[in-house]
């Protein structure tokens, strides 16, 4: 009869299986999308990334970067190659939506061969919807500042800082002057 002593060992798969438990809740409570990648193979992702994807629970591990970033040429060609890459990825969500994802993966060690990497996603669409508003609001003032038949100015810290050309046929000042001028000669 031989008696083996396995104390140690199995205290050491239980902490493992506690560690793997921990790590996989705190990827699954996570609002990025993040997978692992090995040479072209996704290995592991968490849920966020498959669904952002667009994929079924559990659809994406082992699929080629091909099959995921196909549509993205830039993304393909940097992941194929095992570099470092960062975009922003227009997407059209299954139920007709648009969204914006932040895709960037980054090398995960220095081993030549592996290509080893973690992919994050992340969902931007609420930002790039605020990019879209702002970038209008800033059109239509500038159509109403260079458009305008009233004269308005520009002021910050006392000084004029930029006039419209009604302002400067009304006062019969070049735009350079108008700016050189005290708001108290104006």
């Amino acid at each position: 009869v031989v008696t083996v002593d396995v104390t140690e060992q199995e205290s050491a798969q239980r902490h493992s299986e506690q560690l793997l438990r921990e790590l996989t809740t705190i990827l699954d409570g996570t609002t990025a999308g993040i997978a692992y990648l090995r040479g072209a193979m996704l290995l592991r992702c968490n849920r966020r990334f498959e669904a952002m994807l667009g994929l079924d629970a559990g659809a994406a591990a082992g699929a080629t970067v091909s099959e995921l970033f196909g549509r993205f040429p830039q993304a393909l060609a940097a992941l194929q190659a095992g570099q470092s890459f960062e975009s922003e990825l227009p997407l059209q969500l299954s139920d007709g939506r648009a969204a914006w994802y932040s895709l960037s993966v980054r090398r995960a060690d220095a081993a030549p061969l592996e290509h080893e990497a973690v992919a994050v996603l992340t969902d931007i669409t609420r930002l790039k919807s605020q990019q879209n508003e702002l970038e209008a609001l800033l059109r239509e003032r500038e159509l109403m500042f260079s458009l305008s038949d009233v004269g308005i100015v520009y002021l910050r810290g006392g000084r004029i800082e930029r006039a419209n050309q009604a302002m400067a046929a009304l006062t019969g000042y070049a735009d350079s002057e108008l700016t050189a001028l005290d708001p108290a000669e104006l």
